[in-house]
């Protein structure tokens, strides 16, 4: 069974390290990447997993790095993983 976390961790390639930030508010299966200066979404993804059955979402949050606010928006209508 694949782990599901909220914690979210940042790296900066220029010093090599991570940086604990504000855990997302619902727990899931997914990575995030981020490159700019705007606000990342984190959309759908896997709530868990075991072998007979793969559990996808209606997740949407918004995670705002200068303030490291996650908000939960609006699920979509259908669940996706990917």
């Amino acid at each position: 069974m694949a782990a599901t976390l909220s914690t979210v961790e940042e790296y900066n390639p220029t010093t090599n390290t991570w940086a604990k930030k504000a855990d997302m508010p619902v727990a899931q299966n997914r990575s995030l990447y981020w490159g700019g200066e705007w606000k990342i979404y984190a959309i759908g993804g896997y709530s868990g997993m075991t072998l007979a059955n793969i559990a996808t979402v209606t997740t949407v949050e918004e995670y705002d790095p200068v303030t490291d606010v996650w908000i939960k928006k609006a699920d979509m209508p259908s669940p996706v993983g990917h």
